[in-house]
């Protein structure tokens, strides 16, 4: 089944649009709008043997200024979209609904754009699409993004004389998240996202990981500008704030900029600061041989800490894959040594010293791990200075919560000097810094990392809290109810981790799809049904889509079940 988009909108009181002649029903569709204030109000109203597909992305869209506006209220036979803003006289509205017949056998996709006087401009026919003849997808379109077409935008950008921006994001990720509330959205960035064809994809999304793959994106949020050829220009990593993306992008919109392949050719004839750009991009992109490899035709390749991050992570890397070879332990161990005397008092140096601790000798690790408890009491001491070391890091504050960072190694490392009543004494100082943080109890990544924070501190009774009260809510994110479920899993609670992961596959997919059923394998392993575990991986191990690192979490798991 394919279910297509009906666009509508209307302008005037009183006025309705009825679907076209493939809805058999003359009250399938409709659409009325009412004076709201200075804004207003559209309703969708889907008559008897239709229905809403709920888990689209439904919108009011104001233009030309792209503002989208998010259903009020949503259900299976209706929508309604609030705005209260005044509209200018360019501008007009189109809602985009998703609607489908009840027998799931057809659906159809209509257009109406109305101006603010309430002047029809365009109107297209509805065409009907059964599943026997489906027709081509047109691709969404959100926060003036396409959604999941990255073709679409190559072909585009050609048409237009444009550069395509390529947004990877998920929908757990907050740094994605604040993108699109604090930067996407604002009228600042208006003229500068319009230089380019905006798409994004799900970084979730298995079928997006050979994209990943090529542009060698190792985390998210990352804006990558290419050109009409699909080939990178440059990249911004992580959450910049609006002016800061502003001006990365709008050097990015317009200046002349090498390829990656004209790059090359240069830092290979010699051209150090090709090199430099190159081993900063690969870095930035976690591509460790990559950047080794660039940054080894540096003179001065000591001096950059993105080198040591690249080669510190190089060896561990190889020590994991030979843990038995002491040249290897000896070489990793020399590294971090070498990058904590160039950069002894970074945010990088904290896990630094954790690393370094666990190769040296007992009495030599004892010494590190106090040091770098000194270091974390020195910064919560001084909290100008803490914010002058994590503002030092590329990634800066982006999240507004580095400080629990801080907190976080101080504990790590009196657990690791065996001093458990320290340790707890630190996980709830760190605890009591997030509530100094009022990081909001939602469904986000700040949050989940600090969940990790108040487990470690024993708060039990608000962790169950949270979960509860955002489990009982009719729309609940996946990554929460597996985050649920594996906690439920860590508590002894099987029965009800089994239910929770259930629910939890309902609203997942990809990456997080893939967690949650060893979750509940997992579960359903611990009850003692062992049989039907194995029977419930083994449709998810088959799968063509998976990635290599969830194939190997789910033989994992399959090996524990056999135990």
């Amino acid at each position: 089944m394919r279910c297509w988009l009906i666009f509508g909108a209307v302008w005037g009181v009183g006025i309705s649009v009825q679907a076209g002649p493939f809805f058999k029903s003359e009250s399938a569709v409709s659409a009325r709008w009412q004076s709201q204030g200075a804004g207003g109000r559209v309703t969708i109203d889907v008559g008897p043997g239709f229905h809403v597909n709920e888990k689209a992305p439904n919108s009011l869209t104001i233009l030309p200024r792209e503002s989208l506006v998010e259903p009020a209220l949503q259900s299976a036979r209706s929508l309604r979209f609030d705005w209260k803003e005044a509209l200018k006289p360019d501008e007009s509205v189109l809602v985009s609904v998703y609607v489908c017949d009840d027998g799931l056998t057809v659906c159809e996709n209509r257009e109406w754009k109305w101006d603010s006087t309430g002047s029809l401009l365009k109107e297209v026919e509805g065409e009907a699409s059964r599943t026997t003849s489906p027709r081509p997808v047109v691709p969404a379109v959100k926060d003036g993004f396409y959604q999941e077409a990255l073709d679409v935008a190559l072909k585009d950008c050609k048409a237009l004389k444009k550069r395509v921006l390529l947004l990877f994001s998920a929908r757990w990720c907050p740094g994605c998240i604040r993108l699109e509330q604090e930067v996407w959205s604002h009228a600042f960035m208006r003229k500068t996202l319009s230089e380019f064809v905006r798409v994004k994809l799900d970084a979730d999304r298995f079928e997006n990981k050979p994209r990943m793959k090529e542009y060698g994106v190792a985390g998210i949020p990352a804006v990558l500008v290419l050109n009409c050829e699909g080939e990178e220009l440059g990249r911004v990593v992580d959450y910049l704030d609006r002016a800061e993306m502003k001006s990365a992008l709008d050097v990015l919109a317009k200046k002349k900029l090498d390829t990656r392949a004209q790059l090359e050719k240069k830092a290979s004839g010699g051209d150090v600061a090709a090199a430099l750009e190159l081993a900063q991009r690969a870095a930035q992109s976690y591509q460790i041989e990559t950047a080794l490899k660039w940054f080894a035709l540096l003179p001065d390749r000591a001096e950059h800490r993105e080198y040591w991050v690249m080669r510190i992570a190089d060896l561990a890397e190889r020590s994991g894959k030979d843990p038995k070879s002491e040249k290897g332990r000896r070489e990793w161990q020399d590294a971090l040594a070498a990058a904590l005397r160039k950069f002894p008092r970074t945010m990088s140096s904290l896990d630094w010293r954790l690393s370094l601790a666990q190769l040296q000798a007992p009495a030599a690790a004892q010494g590190t791990l106090r040091d770098l408890v000194k270091m974390s009491d020195e910064l919560i001491a001084d909290r100008a200075r803490m914010a002058e070391v994590i503002r030092s890091e590329p990634s800066g504050d982006y999240l507004g919560i580095e400080s629990l960072r801080v907190f976080q190694a101080k504990a790590e490392a009196l657990e690791a000097l065996q001093r458990p009543a320290d340790a707890l004494a630190a996980w709830k100082a760190a605890a009591e810094e997030g509530r100094r943080l009022a990081i909001r109890e939602e469904p986000s990544g700040p949050y989940y990392r600090f969940l990790v924070i108040l487990k470690k501190a024993g708060e039990h009774e608000r962790l169950k809290r949270f979960f509860a009260r955002h489990a009982a809510l009719p729309k609940t994110d996946g990554e929460l109810l597996r985050r649920y479920a594996k906690y439920l899993l860590e508590q002894g609670d099987y029965t009800q981790a089994v239910r929770v992961s259930e629910r939890a596959l309902k609203d997942s997919y990809g990456r997080n799809e893939v967690l949650a059923a060893i979750v509940h394998a997992q579960a359903l392993g611990k009850m003692g049904k062992v049989a039907e575990a194995k029977q419930f991986l083994l449709k998810y191990q088959t799968r063509k889509d998976l990635t290599d690192d969830a194939r190997q979490q789910i033989e994992s798991v399959f090996k524990t079940l056999g135990s």
